[in-house]
């Protein structure tokens, strides 16, 4: 991996379109030449004629948009933009590239490409609707509201409608989908998917501009082999890269949290409701599970509202008693879920999931993951940690698991101490160039700690 030089030649003259009198001297009226941004666009042309990553950290204000995707679109390159904030990915997309384009003379085909959740889903909101509980009056509002936007809108991106913001959460959540809670191919919407389409334009598009979360979220599944979300790329700009190393340890990590598990009893809980005559006993499992969830979510929050722990500390909370009660929950809502998986689809889809739940409870409370991947029989994967969480869940040679909280809610995670190989496997089959752009990414003049939390 190459560390930005002092000086660096270019291998041809995309730096000319930096110096005065080049095309973006033309394209932008207060223009002005900097020298630190020259240094820099050579430094990433050099890296990508020479398929290498790059490191390289450049100041505020010096102009790194134009210094790396001018050099990449100009060679052709299909480029993946990565950024920690949204405001960045909104810069680049409607504000830097019409310069960009103007620059090069050419249209670019772009993608802003946002996280699932951001995208309404048919399948999700036909089922609310069909169950139609839970619905205030000013739900309905947006109910109205939401249908007259389905009726113009061509990107299903809720950002285009201010009263689908992510202040009223339990409704947004409803209209959304996750990768938990997606049926996939068998969804009878799939062909009318706005994520669908929104990634098939991405596949199209010369640049796509994600964010941090969604590039490490797409890392983390295709490890699987079994997926992908985002395009194949020749170049990854990782912008804001200083932010990169937390989001790749959230990423990589195992977690379970309230609005995951309310999120499988909420959706449990409407399945049920379209089958009440077959099945009259499982509301309550349901209905319990929900309970205790908040239980241990208000216990946490009580003495203080917002905070966080090591889980080897959890038997010190006053709320352990509720944690123990949730887990006593969860093991007749995943036994009633099996029983009725053999006779309904959707219920097997929810047992499935609920099976995934289990095994991450495990994981996330447990020091010894491969033991208690043996135990995770379809008769087995009961989460019975009352008594397995006493002792060492804290921490063993390759992870800690915390507990963070505040009103809201509450998330257990177990991550990894040090991320070892796993993004360095990722840099050459993922694309050709990396390129790590930040104004702060040095610590006494050395990239080493940057590039040991990497891995």
């Amino acid at each position: 991996m190459t560390d930005t030089p002092s000086e660096f030649p270019a291998d041809s003259t995309v730096t000319d379109l930096f110096d005065s009198g080049g095309g973006l001297s033309a394209a932008l009226s207060q223009f002005e030449l900097r020298a630190g941004q020259i240094t820099l666009v050579a430094a990433i042309e050099r890296a990508i004629n020479r398929q290498q990553h790059l490191i390289a950290e450049a100041g505020t204000g010096i102009g790194k948009t134009f210094a790396y995707l001018l050099p990449t679109l100009a060679k052709g390159k299909r480029v993946l933009v990565s950024t920690a904030t949204k405001h960045l990915q909104d810069q680049v997309y409607f504000k830097d590239l019409p310069i960009i384009e103007k620059v090069l003379g050419r249209s670019v085909s772009a993608c802003l490409l946002k996280g699932r959740a951001n995208y309404f889903c048919h399948y999700r909101y036909n089922a609310f609707i069909v169950s139609n509980f839970g619905l205030t009056r000013s739900q309905l509002q947006k109910v109205d509201k939401l249908n007259d936007w389905l009726a113009v809108t061509s990107s299903g991106d809720l950002a285009e409608v201010a009263e689908f913001s992510y202040d009223d959460y339990s409704f947004r959540k409803q209209i959304t989908s996750t990768t938990d809670n997606c049926v996939g191919g068998e969804c009878p919407y799939f062909n009318d998917c706005y994520v669908q389409k929104i990634r098939e334009k991405a596949r199209q598009s010369e640049l796509v501009i994600v964010n941090h979360a969604l590039l490490m979220a797409d890392i983390v599944l295709k490890e699987t082999g079994f997926a992908e979300i985002l395009p194949d790329a020749e170049v990854v700009v990782i912008d804001e890269a200083h932010h990169l190393p937390k989001i790749a340890t959230q990423a990589f990590a195992e977690q379970i949290s309230y609005f995951q598990l309310t999120e499988l009893a909420r959706d449990a809980r409407q399945v049920y409701r379209n089958h009440a005559d077959e099945y009259p006993d499982f509301e309550d499992c349901t209905e319990t599970l929900l309970a205790c969830t908040a239980d241990f979510r208000d216990a946490l929050s009580h003495n203080k509202s917002a905070g966080s722990t090591r889980l080897s500390e959890l038997k010190q909370l006053s709320a352990y008693r509720q944690f123990k009660t949730l887990m006593q929950a969860y093991k007749p809502f995943l036994e009633a879920l099996q029983q009725l998986s053999t006779h309904d689809e959707d219920f097997r889809t929810l047992h499935e999931r609920a099976q995934v739940t289990a095994a991450s409870i495990r994981h996330v409370f447990t020091t010894d993951n491969e033991q208690n991947m043996t135990n995770n029989t379809a008769h087995n994967t009961t989460p019975e940690l009352a008594d397995s969480t006493a002792g060492n869940t804290a921490v063993n040679a390759h992870s800690v698991a915390i507990l963070e909280w505040n009103s809201d809610g509450f998330r257990a995670s177990r991550l990894p101490i040090h991320l070892g190989n796993r993004f360095r496997e990722v840099l050459s089959c993922y694309a050709d160039s990396w390129l790590f752009v930040s104004a702060t990414l040095s610590v006494n003049d050395s990239f080493d700690f940057f590039k040991t939390a990497l891995g």
